[in-house]
Formats: structure tokens, sequence, C-alpha cells
């Protein structure tokens, strides 16, 4: 069974509050709360590996000012 997870996510941005569908988070597990933040323009990356030691996967974020545009997971 997993140890934890994810139960909601706030994200601020330029003082606005974006809202992040919970069909986007409530799969996701084993969480870390270490993460890297990239910044093109108007858009945010947020890259998170998440592992329980024997396996893992890599989540990034594809957010803007009106909220997320992508999702992406990569099991290596």
């Amino acid at each position: 069974m997993p140890k934890n997870e994810i139960k909601s996510i706030d994200i601020m941005l330029d003082g606005k509050k974006i809202f992040i569908s919970e069909v986007l988070f409530n799969d996701l597990f084993v969480l870390t709360n270490e993460f890297n933040i990239y910044r093109t323009k108007d858009q945010y990356f947020v890259q998170q590996w998440n592992s329980d030691g024997a396996g893992g996967y890599l989540i990034v974020w594809r957010i803007d000012n009106s909220g997320v545009k992508q999702r992406l997971i990569l099991i290596p």
C-alpha cells in the first residue's frame, strides 16, 4: 500500500489561484516534497521524481495563468 497520496494541490501565479482538477493527481502516490520549477515566458514546468526505493516515476506539469496545460508521467 502507498505510504502517502496527494489530497490537494495549491498553485498561485501572479496572485491568482490556479485550479487543479482532482483527476490530474488522484492516481499519484509515493510522493516526495522535492521538485524543480522552470519558466519559459508565460509557462512553468514543474518536475518531480517520486519513488518508494523499488520503483519510481517522473512527473512534469506544464502550467500557465489559465491552468494546467499538460501532465506527463515517465516510468523508466
